[in-house]
């Protein structure tokens, strides 16, 4: 088991995130300088390593990974130069970088001639050079181009699949899976295609290893089936949970005395009541209770959904009962909150909690669909020489074997590795931490070797890429492999003014849970301390304001950025947007203004006016007779020939450009035009 510390004061939490020998995980939200302890932590393990090779450090984006490697460069070269007056360093990593230049030049070691011996990457190039060193052993075959977005592929693979005509298994699983869809080819392509992003999760399951093949595996699939059972028990129990608590625990008991009492009597008839006969335990949320609360809501709600305000004998209450009136009117308290009454239908609808043998036999059929559609998608890739990240991630597991029979690569990782360090880890797909775990199989506490995993669960943002902040709360409970955690949390923030602060611990503690939950993979929020002082007096953190339309709204916002601009020069602003749309609005409001900007992938260079406008004069000399062209040249703002003028030159000429040759014509414009 991991050991959590709740230290007194941030400085000594950090203190031991960088200093600490075994293994951290190291909670840090946002603005808290968690890049700097990596730098720190870094620096720290270069001064104790034999080579720096021995350091691995993993990112998620190039631009992390770059930031990193140039900070611990410039730590490095002001350790090196000795001067108090090199480079703008902390004396903490001031004396860590005089330290690791020492170190490393006692072994003769200058990182500024040979800087890729600084193994700092992101995780996918990493996936790739492993994968690279082992093209067959991988199955990715030569390096691939890598494909950002593959969704055409997902798509081509999942019509392949479902065209599958072979009488075998995998045909009948097509045939049953078109038929489970009512034959509707392009909705059933789409879902495949939305899971075949996501394959590095379900294909080793379904596929009994990492390679898409097509044969399906028994004891596999029986592992998903009793994985489904669990995850299915999970959420009806946490359906009657939320019911059971709506409801009451003193209404819950008086519910059961009663309803226990009405199965018994001789009188009683009709299925609500027989699982009542059984059990005399309150209701819980027991999945085992599922039998008794469907009882409960059919005799609670009507056929409609209502709450039932008349009790009979086929409800197990016959006239003159002295139960039957209590029972009335606790029904008659639950029907006075709208959310016990959605929660009583909502248990009516439940499932079973495992899955029956014909639900079973659906999956089984999608399962083998899906396996054709991987082992489609791994042909197209090949075709085209192409992968996409999932590809090349599961390609870098197989190239390391497994614990029990790790491959030569593994081996001569294993002999080399000493370090890991990760960034952002809540951010951390299930292959990437199976990956963890390949890097560091036969790792102890106590053999000088560890793993540094720093990110904030609350930050989670890579859901997308199949990242489940989930493994942020096992790490720190049951550790890695053989591999214990010291688990620390910062609480400085050293970013954002104290306003914005306390604005943020307030809303998101109401939003977020009060504890953490592993079974939904939910984080506890966590408050911050902000450590600036406040910049702006008594000016509201987050303002909210309302626009009568989008263009009033651009305009508001371009006028509030060029006032801060104006008083405070040395800012810098960010705008975030739900849609590109709306930025290039934006855009072109601050253009207007003379305020510079930088966006990316925002406002693409076809659509600016400028860019238009040449385009136009361009069409128009390749071609005389492009009327369009023309017309878009002489209203741009060098000509601004009016519209009167261009409808007259349109019509008195088969092409503008004869049209402004002939006198005639030019004659019949207004002064203005005839200038212009």
């Amino acid at each position: 088991m991991s050991e959590t510390h709740i230290l007194p004061g941030d400085a000594a939490a950090r203190e031991r995130a960088v200093m600490h020998e075994g293994s951290v995980l190291l909670q840090a939200p946002a603005g808290s300088g968690k890049t700097t302890l990596l730098v720190q932590r870094f620096l720290r393990l270069l001064a104790a390593v034999e080579a720096p090779e021995a350091i691995l450090a993993l990112t998620f984006t190039r631009r992390a990974a770059l930031e990193m490697r140039e900070r611990i460069t410039a730590a490095l070269a002001a350790g090196a130069s000795a001067q108090p007056t090199a480079a703008d360093l902390d004396p903490v990593t001031r004396r860590l970088a005089l330290a690791a230049a020492r170190h490393l030049d006692s072994l003769g070691v200058d990182l500024g001639m040979h800087a890729s011996r600084l193994r700092i990457e992101t995780i996918d190039a990493f996936n790739a050079r492993l994968a690279g060193q082992l093209p067959v052993g991988s199955g990715l075959g030569a390096r691939p181009r890598i494909a950002e977005d593959a969704l055409g592929l997902y798509r081509e693979a999942a019509r392949r699949a479902l065209g599958y005509e072979d009488e075998d298994r995998f045909g009948m699983a097509v045939e049953q899976v078109l038929d489970y869809g009512d034959q509707r080819h392009e909705a059933l392509a789409e879902l495949i295609a939305g899971m075949l992003r996501s394959r590095e999760r379900w294909l080793p399951l379904l596929a009994g290893g990492l390679r898409a093949a097509v044969a399906d595996a028994p004891d596999e699939l029986a592992e998903v089936r009793r994985r489904f059972d669990e995850d299915l028990a999970i959420l009806v129990g946490r359906v009657l949970a939320q019911a059971a608590s709506l409801i009451g625990m003193e209404r819950i008991a008086a519910i059961t005395r009663l309803l226990r009492a009405a199965a018994l009597r001789g009188g009683a008839r009709g299925p609500a009541l027989q699982p009542w006969r059984e059990h005399e335990a309150p209701l819980g949320s027991d999945p085992a209770d599922l039998p008794r609360w469907r009882g409960f809501a059919s005799i609670a709600l009507t056929a409609k959904g209502g709450i039932r305000t008349r009790l009979t004998s086929a409800e197990g209450f016959a006239p003159g009962l002295a139960d039957k009136r209590a029972m009335q009117d606790i029904l008659e308290e639950i029907g006075r909150d709208p959310r016990n009454v959605r929660a009583l239908a909502q248990v009516a609808t439940l499932p079973e909690p495992v899955y029956g043998e014909a639900d079973w036999a659906r999956v089984c059929d999608v399962a083998r669909v899906l396996v054709l559609a991987a082992a489609e998608l791994d042909r197209l890739f090949r075709e085209r020489g192409i992968a996409d990240f999932p590809a090349v991630s599961m390609a870098a597991l197989r190239a390391l074997g497994d614990p029990q029979a790790p491959s030569d690569l593994a081996l001569r990782l294993d002999y080399r590795l000493q370090h890991v360090l990760v960034d952002e880890f809540q951010d951390t797909s299930g292959a990437q931490l199976d990956l963890l775990r390949l890097l560091t199989v036969g790792w102890q506490a106590g053999d000088g070797r560890s793993v540094f995993c720093v990110g904030d669960p609350m930050q989670s943002i890579y859901g997308f890429r199949q990242a489940e902040v989930r493994a942020f709360l096992d790490l720190g409970e049951e550790g890695l492999g053989g591999l214990p955690f010291t688990v620390l949390r910062l609480t400085d923030n050293f970013r954002s003014a104290a306003s914005l602060v306390a604005w943020t611990n307030a809303t998101l503690s109401r939003i977020l849970p009060e504890r953490d939950d592993r079974d939904r993979g939910a984080i506890a929020f966590r408050p911050s301390s902000a450590v600036r002082l406040e910049a702006d007096g008594d000016t509201p953190a987050v303002r909210a304001m309302g626009s009568p339309s989008r263009a009033a709204e651009a305009a508001a916002l371009a006028d509030l950025i060029l006032e801060r601009q104006t008083r405070e020069p040395t800012w810098r602003t960010a705008v975030l947007v739900r849609a590109r749309s709306h930025a290039r609005e934006i855009a072109a409001c601050l253009r207007e203004r003379g305020v510079a900007f930088r966006a990316i992938d925002i406002e693409p260079l076809a659509d600016r006016a400028a860019v238009r406008d040449l385009v136009m004069l361009a069409r128009a000399l390749l071609h005389l007779g492009d009327r369009t062209a023309w017309f878009a040249v002489l209203r741009a703002p060098w000509a601004g020939v009016g519209l009167s003028d261009l409808l007259t030159l349109g019509r008195e000429a088969p092409t503008i450009w004869q049209a402004l040759e002939d006198v005639r014509v030019l004659s019949m414009l207004s002064a203005d035009g005839r200038a212009r």
